[in-house]
């Protein structure tokens, strides 16, 4: 299809693909019925990258369907930039929508949270400042994984640090269900603790060490989130 014209009517086609999987909540991989497909086909196919073309043609009416159900598009951007790809049972990489769908709801859900609006703007805020250490060269990704509670001088790092290494262990269990609401309802706590956290400690601190565990602070603050979606992109 280009522009107005879709003779073959094949967003529609997709949009009911959508409807048939979501709305009956059917746990399948979208990959692994395109990939069926395309092997049906046997030698009728000479476009190599057919699979990847119809997986993003049919995410690609997403948006749209969702917009009829009165949820922004940019909630659907936020959980496709970081959330689509799953194991199946083969350790083979798919596309539940399911999941995908229980993501957005999640997120359309936590944007009524009066703690949204602040937490989406120090998501932003998170994701410029690690952007910029990692491509300053000053220090790489391995190096923020741990956080060290011991060299905490500032009380509202300390209470940061602690509030999301609390939040990783309760999580978790919550991630692997799929309560992707009960996850985002847990992190909206966070909101005072990161707002007393930029109101009163300098990342960039001229310490080294002290530098590089504030960065690991808010590192594990924003894979907290990502483990749903990346509210950063919201707007």
């Amino acid at each position: 299809p280009k522009g107005s014209a879709d003779p073959f009517a094949l967003r529609r086609a997709a949009l009911g693909a959508l409807r048939i999987i979501i709305e009956n909540n059917l746990l399948i991989g979208l990959r692994s019925i395109i990939e069926k497909s395309e092997e049906l086909f046997e030698s009728k196919l000479n476009n190599k990258d057919v699979v990847k073309d119809v997986e993003n043609f049919i995410l690609d009416r997403l948006p749209t369907w969702y917009q009829e159900k009165g949820i922004r598009s940019d909630v659907v951007t936020a959980v496709r930039a970081r959330a689509l790809s799953k194991p199946n049972r083969n350790m083979r990489y798919d596309i539940y929508l399911v999941d995908f769908n229980a993501r957005v709801l999640a997120v359309s859900h936590f944007l009524s949270l009066d703690a949204a609006e602040a937490l989406v703007a120090a998501n932003k805020r998170v994701n410029n400042i690690l952007t910029k250490a990692v491509h300053s060269g000053d220090v790489n990704f391995e190096h923020l994984v741990e956080i060290n509670l011991s060299i905490c001088v500032d009380l509202a790092e300390k209470v940061l640090a602690e509030a999301v290494l609390a939040l990783q262990t309760e999580v978790q269990p919550l991630i692997a269900q799929g309560d992707y609401t009960a996850v985002l309802d847990k992190l909206a706590n966070l909101r005072a603790p990161v707002d007393s956290f930029f109101d009163n400690v300098m990342v960039n601190a001229e310490d080294p060490a002290l530098r590089q565990n504030r960065l690991a602070i808010l590192n594990t603050l924003q894979g907290l989130f990502l483990q749903v979606a990346d509210i950063s992109v919201l707007q």
